[in-house]
């Protein structure tokens, strides 16, 4: 798999490694009135100048010299004074155009090249008002046919420019990096070609590898939790299919082998076939966030447990207290029918009326205590429940309910089914308010390893956003109602509406018991 994080300070220490730079002798002129390295002529090439002037003059430079050091061929990038540098050096001994400073060292370069088989190479730099140019001067020695006289190649190539792009790069690497311990993050890159993975400095941290340390795909899916590697294996394979940002929480075995909560966001790069090679990426460290979210979750689910609990409670003290006490008035009434004359007709007409408060009141009260919690949901289930309740609402609204759900439903725990039957009862009340549908449809189905729960009406639907004036009003308290139910379950809520074609929430829960947090010492940590 790869090697370490890909860096472009590495290829500026390559740059500048090596041996020391040869210190030449400084600029010796043939006469005191010659110009300037900067302002040479071609003419004034002649004899006994540094190394400088040859650099500034020929630019970049490769020399074919013989055994002799005489100079057999020559190129130059400057190409305006490329017959000049011709006519100047073919035939000349090097010795006869450099002074003794820079040759001497040049002498014994050729000589470990001849020795060796081996490149000579050493870093030069030059001051040009004020400029600091740097150059790699190179000595190859050239395999000639057997028995033939060996000969050197002297090049000279201009890297100053090339420094000061790895310069920047290094400094933007190094901000970069700044930033991802700060946001708590690495950045990562994937060749689906070769299976090559790069990570960043900070992103081995993470994970506690060392800088050299191999890392591969198997390497990555092996320090997944398994309960979360397939969903991530899905959500990655499926957006690759189809050329696509992906994102995506797991847990994984970080440094020090604790169970860190990460969040992976990739990108799929693309040839020119359309044909996805790379996928580059961030890894963001949201342990301590997660952790936070999950107690604001576990307190949210208090609070909806204990109002549930209050709303069962004051259901059956409603039924069993105000109920009754109206059931006994009730019977009172009726008594007292039996004990007044019957010729008092204004008494008998007063009883009748009270009699008929008291049959109001019963109703009511049952309604209300029903609504705020149904009996049938605890000794039913849900099923028997939402039909109670649809038949109820399409009497008191006009709205034709039906409900599509199994005979064999079965039972959920009591957390799923408070949370479908409220999300339903929010539903059908924003059909009655809002949607103008004469019919609505509550379907319940269970599929392998979750349940789902829809509410269809054909009403007039409507948008994600509402416009109100001016400003986009987004959906009402009771979908953030439902959406707050459905999380606190790990589930899912969707919504679809096409305006003027009616509307469906639908709601995906997991239907197993929630797990609880995660521990080193759980089985199978392996691919």
């Amino acid at each position: 798999m790869s090697a370490g994080p890909k860096t472009y300070g590495a290829s500026l220490a390559r740059l500048r490694a090596g041996s020391p730079p040869v210190h030449f002798r400084p600029l010796r002129r043939s006469h005191p009135s010659a110009p300037s390295p900067q302002t040479v002529l071609p003419s004034e090439l002649t004899s006994e100048h540094s190394l400088d002037w040859l650099l500034l003059t020929l630019r970049e430079f490769a020399l074919i010299l013989n055994a002799n050091g005489t100079v057999q061929s020559c190129w130059t990038s400057n190409h305006g004074f490329r017959r000049h540098a011709e006519s100047v050096l073919l035939g000349r001994r090097l010795e006869d155009i450099l002074d003794p400073g820079p040759m001497g060292q040049l002498s014994k370069m050729f000589q470990r090249a001849l020795e060796t088989g081996q490149n000579q190479d050493v870093p030069y730099s030059i001051r040009v008002a004020g400029e600091l140019r740097s150059f790699l001067v190179r000595v190859v020695p050239v395999s000639e046919a057997a028995g033939g006289p060996p000969t050197i190649c002297l090049t000279a190539r201009d890297r100053t420019e090339r420094i000061r792009h790895l310069e920047l790069l290094e400094k933007s690497e190094a901000l970069l990096e700044h930033a991802e311990q700060i946001a708590s993050l690495g950045s990562w890159e994937f060749n689906l070609l070769t299976k090559d993975v790069a990570l960043s400095p900070q992103l081995r941290q993470m994970y506690g590898l060392d800088p050299d340390a191999a890392w591969g795909e198997q390497d990555y899916w092996g320090r997944m939790h398994p309960q979360d590697r397939a969903r991530a294996r899905e959500i990655m394979e499926r957006a690759l299919a189809d050329c696509q940002p992906f994102e995506y929480t797991s847990r994984s075995l970080a440094s020090g082998l604790r169970v860190r909560t990460h969040f992976l966001r990739g990108l799929p790069l693309l040839v020119a076939g359309g044909k996805v090679v790379r996928i580059i990426g961030i890894v963001q460290d949201i342990t301590e966030r997660a952790q936070a979210e999950e107690e604001l979750r576990r307190l949210s689910q208090q609070l909806l447990r204990a109002r549930d609990d209050g709303h069962r409670h004051t259901a059956r003290v409603l039924h069993e207290s105000a109920g009754q006490s109206l059931a006994a008035l009730k019977m009172t009434l009726a008594r007292l029918r039996e004990a007044l004359p019957s010729q008092d007709r204004d008494a008998h007409d007063l009883l009748q009326s009270a009699a008929a408060l008291a049959d109001t009141a019963i109703g009511e009260v049952r309604t209300v205590s029903y609504l705020m919690h149904p009996p049938l949901l605890d000794e039913a289930g849900l099923g028997p429940a939402l039909r109670w309740y649809a038949q109820g609402f399409s009497q008191r609204s006009g709205i034709a309910v039906a409900v599509d759900a199994p005979d064999d439903f079965g039972r959920c725990s009591q957390e799923t089914e408070t949370a479908v039957f409220r999300i339903v009862q929010e539903a059908l009340t924003n059909v009655h308010r809002h949607s103008r549908s004469r019919t609505a449809t509550i379907r319940l189905a269970r599929q392998p390893g979750r349940l789902v729960a829809e509410v269809e009406d054909q009403g007039c639907g409507f948008h994600s956003t509402v416009r109100n004036g001016s400003q986009p009003k987004p959906y009402g308290v009771g979908i953030a109602g439902m959406r707050e139910r459905v999380k606190l379950l790990n589930g899912r809520l969707e919504i679809r509406s096409d305006p003027g074609h009616g509307a469906t929430v639908r709601v995906v829960l997991p239907d197993a018991p929630r797990l609880g947090p995660t521990r080193i010492s759980d089985p199978d940590w392996s691919v």
